[in-house]
This record gives C-alpha cells, structure tokens and sequence, in this order.
C-alpha cells in the first residue's frame, strides 16, 4: 500500500522587497519562457509574461513559491508572498529589460490598438460614402486585428487577413462591449435592470507606492476592500465618495499620471459581490452578436492587461477611455446608433455573472493565447490550441446546433473543457428559464441542440 502524502503549506508575506525577491522572480520568469503564445509578436509575449511574474510575487506562486520533501511522506510548501511588488519591481529584478523601453513599448502599443479601431470606422465611413469614387478599391477590405491570423484561419475559415463591412461593424461591437463589461458603473445598471445580487465593482487609476505603505495599505486590501476598514473609509460611501477620499488622502493623484518608481496603475475594489467570466463573455458575445465580435473584445481585454504598466497611468483605465472614444467616433461619423445596443451588453453582464457556478472562471490574457494540449473526454492528446480559438470553435458549433465538449483547460484554476462549457450552457439555461433571453428553439439545452435555423433559434432580448 502507498502511503498518502501529507502537505504542510505555509504563506511567509514579505512587506518589502528582499535579496530573494529577484532571484524568485527569475525563477518565475524562466520557467513561464517555456510557454508558446498566440500573440502577434515577440516583444509582446514577453511583455504579458512580465506582468505574469507580479501575479506570482504577490500570490506565492511559481517561482515564489518552493517545495521540499522530507521523511515520513511529508512534504513541506512555503509561499513567499510580496503583496506590494509592482511591474516597476520586476523588471528592475530581471537583466536586460530597460524600465523606460518597457513603459514605451506598452504605450505605443495601446495606441496603435486605438488608432486600429478608429480607423475600423473610417472605412466602413469610406465604403458608405465613396463607393465607386476614384482612387478608393471597393473590394478591399479592412486589416483583421494583429495577432489573430490563427483564429480567423481556424475558426472562420478566413485566411484573406480583411474583413467586409458588417464584419468590421461585428469587431467594434465586440470591442465596445470589452470596455464596458468590467466598467463598475455598467454593472451598476445591469444589477438595476436584472435585479440582480452584489456584483464586483471597482476601477483602475494611478496609486502613489510610498503612500499606500504609509497608511499600511497592501494592493491586495485594494482589491479585496479591505482598505475601507483600514483607512476608516465608511461603507456606505459611494463610488465617488470613495475616490475623493482617496485622493483627499494623498493615495491617488485624482487624475492622469506620469508613470514613475512611485505611481503606477492599481486596482481599487468599491463593492464585493459576483464577478463576470471574461472567457464566458466572448462566448456570449459569439452568440447573440458574431463570432466576429470576439477579436474586438480580445483587443480590448489586451488595454485592460497592458495599461497597468504604460508611460501614462490612466485614471478610470485606458479600456473604458477607448472603449468610449471609439463608440463616440462611430456614432459622428456613421450617424447612426452604437454597432452594440446598451440591452445587449446589459444582458451579457448579467449572463456571464459568476452567480456560484465556480466553473465559469476568467483567463489571464496569457491562459487565453497559451498554446495547451486539447482535452478530450478527461485527457489529454497530442494536438494544441489555445482557450480563445476553442471559445471560437464552441461559439461556431453551439450556433449549428452541436453542444461541443473538448477544448483546452481554461483560466488559472485549469477547468477541463466539458466543465467549463456545460457551466456556460446551465448559465444560458437558467437565464432563459428566468424569462431574460427567449430561445424557441430549445438552444440552449444543456445536453443537446438541434434548432432549425440560426436566425430562428439566436437569442433575443425580450422587449
């Protein structure tokens, strides 16, 4: 008989950075160049891996985190967690990688995103007012979003590398709806128009390091909420009322802000409650908008990840700022309504509410592009995708009628496949059985679904 193993854990917290900090964020940051990404360059995969490492600093994890064996089948685990390590921490840990190159590469690369999307509707403004014009190629179309060649190739069956006009409509709808389903005021709504438990709201703005440790503040009291009780802040402060007491107290400068040693992008938790499924929220978006959607919200869930470590630290978040300027533009120049209606991103916040299904977990930007073994019924084989293309093959499938079971694990928690995606099927059941989505068509079954015809059976939003 094999005698079981016995693990004894324990967490060390380190309040400030020590000797062993760099060498475990070197560990970190060589085991994760192992991992392959679907990204669209070099430059950019190492950049989502260094902010990976502040993950693992401030949760005792990969390399921060050690094991050792001892007699008797025990097995000792020390978590050595930095509650306090930044971006800033991490590079300055690691050879060769410059602190000012870093925060450029990550702006410019944010902006190259924005001024992508602003030109997405600039075309389709060209195709509606100057078709035929000279000097203008009507049968061009426009450039699909860097970095996603894999997934247009392999789940749209596209390998053009352009989109026509409605497809682009379908991409900044999707990018739209990515800036605002984290926004903790469009949350606010959809927990007034669905009637809905606490949802999990807060917002990113520039945090000055020197005075969160002053007021002995930890980012992780940031984003749990614990801060309110520690800095006397009262519960029932509003939103507003919460940043202005932080700025009163010298924690954020209340607005835009340089980027330095001391300030740097933060977290600040209002409200605790249900959080949403990012990974669920492309699924949705799949669904009742397009598959072509999904690239766009990938593109804005990329400004949620890089704007933490940008020359400029954006009060409110660089997400929501584009997010906005984009549906702005759109509007000027198409003359029209927003490519997504306010009801449909209402109903895709409440869908994706992780409401006790802890099956319906969220991807970090690198477990949605990393390259995994696909798992089929409980193992593992010999062919690699990534979770973002199998969303796309799901989304494909589940709109044939074909309830699709293998994938790839998803999120941290590395959820299999037919876990993940029956959660994602018993949350579209529950919301149509609630009367919120109409499905004639039994779609949403949550063994099988054979509807007659897709405009038939989509979801609509009941009036």
């Amino acid at each position: 008989m094999v005698a079981k193993t016995t693990k004894v854990t324990k967490e060390v917290s380190h309040s400030d950075i020590d000797e062993q900090f760099a060498e475990r964020a070197k560990l970190s940051y060589a085991r994760l160049g192992t991992h392959n990404l679907d990204v669209s360059n070099d430059r950019l995969r190492k950049r989502i891996l260094l902010q990976s490492i502040q993950g693992h600093a401030q949760a005792g994890h990969v390399g921060f985190y050690t094991k050792r064996k001892l007699k008797h089948d025990t097995v000792n685990i020390t978590m050595h967690k930095y509650p306090n390590a930044t971006i800033w921490d991490v590079i300055e840990a690691l050879p060769n990688i410059d602190v000012d190159e870093e925060l450029q590469f990550t702006e410019d690369y944010i902006e190259s995103i924005q001024e992508y999307l602003l030109e997405a509707t600039d075309f389709l403004h060209r195709k509606r007012h100057l078709r035929g014009t000279h000097g203008w190629r009507t049968n061009r179309g426009y450039p699909i979003p860097p970095g996603t060649e894999q997934f247009y190739e392999q789940v749209l069956g596209d390998t053009s590398g352009r989109l026509a006009p409605q497809q682009v409509q379908h991409m900044l709808a999707g990018a739209i709806h990515g800036a605002r389903m984290d926004s903790w005021e469009w949350r606010t709504r959809a927990e007034n128009r669905y009637e809905l438990q606490p949802m999990n709201k807060g917002t990113t703005l520039p945090l000055s390091q020197s005075a969160l440790r002053a007021a002995g503040v930890t980012k992780a009291d940031l984003s749990s909420g614990n801060y309110r009780t520690i800095l006397g802040i009262p519960q029932e402060f509003s939103e507003l009322q919460v940043l202005t007491a932080l700025a009163e107290m010298g924690l954020t400068p209340g607005h835009d802000a340089r980027t330095t040693r001391d300030i740097e992008q933060g977290y600040v938790n209002f409200s605790r409650g249900m959080g949403t499924s990012d990974d669920f929220n492309a699924i949705g978006l799949g669904i009742i908008e397009s598959p072509h959607a999904m690239p766009g919200l990938d593109a804005s869930d990329l400004i949620d990840t890089l704007e933490k470590f940008t020359l400029t630290s954006v009060y409110g978040g660089y997400d929501e700022r584009i997010g906005t300027e984009v549906e702005e533009h759109y509007i000027a120049r198409m003359q029209e309504a927003s490519p997504i209606s306010d009801e449909k991103s209402l109903l895709l916040i409440r869908l994706t509410a992780i409401d006790g299904n802890e099956n319906l977990v969220s991807s970090s930007q690198r477990r949605l592009h990393q390259w995994q073994p696909k798992v089929a019924d409980g193992s593992s084989g010999e062919e690699y995708s990534t979770a973002f293309i199998e969303h796309g093959h799901w989304v494909q499938a589940f709109r044939e009628g074909i309830f699709r079971r293998e994938g790839v694990r998803v999120g941290f928690e590395q959820v299999k496949p037919a876990e993940f995606y029956g959660g994602v099927t018993g949350a579209l059941t529950r919301a149509h059985l609630e009367g919120h989505i109409r499905d004639p068509q039994n779609l949403v079954s949550a063994s099988q679904v054979n509807p007659k015809s897709l405009d038939e059976a989509v979801m609509f939003i009941n009036a």
